[in-house]
């Protein structure tokens, strides 16, 4: 075998392990907030799709899924319309999440823009 061939064959094996490791660690790793305040995109799925929390409480949305996610706060109508004025994430890919803190007492509904079917619900409390 040439030395360019071997070379290349050398380059192709580095980049193929590397893919391997990176992907059987997951690569970088959102952080979960305290239990009960996360939401996880899952298969395809929201869960949990309700919370109750105090106010002043950091909600954290994480992304376990292949496919890209949103958080989008909504007003409660047939079509999860958004909200005016309301908490909006970027599109969050696998392992990234979106934070948001609730300073006042009250019902909040979210969607996801990419998956309309995906919505949840926060009840703030005192």
């Amino acid at each position: 075998m040439s030395f360019w061939k071997m070379r290349s064959l050398l380059a192709l094996v580095a980049l193929v392990l590397g893919s391997v490791l990176l992907a059987s660690c997951g690569g970088a790793q959102a952080v979960e907030g305290p239990p009960g305040t996360n939401f996880f995109y899952k298969d395809g799925k929201l869960d949990p799709e309700s919370i109750t929390v105090k106010v002043g409480t950091t909600v954290t949305w994480l992304n376990r899924d292949g496919t890209p996610h949103t958080v989008t706060e909504s007003n409660n109508d047939a079509y999860k319309t958004p909200k005016d004025g309301g908490f909006d994430s970027p599109t969050l890919q696998n392992n990234q999440k979106f934070e948001y803190t609730f300073d006042k007492a009250g019902t909040y509904y979210f969607k996801d823009r990419n998956y309309p079917k995906l919505f949840g619900t926060i009840v703030v409390e005192q």
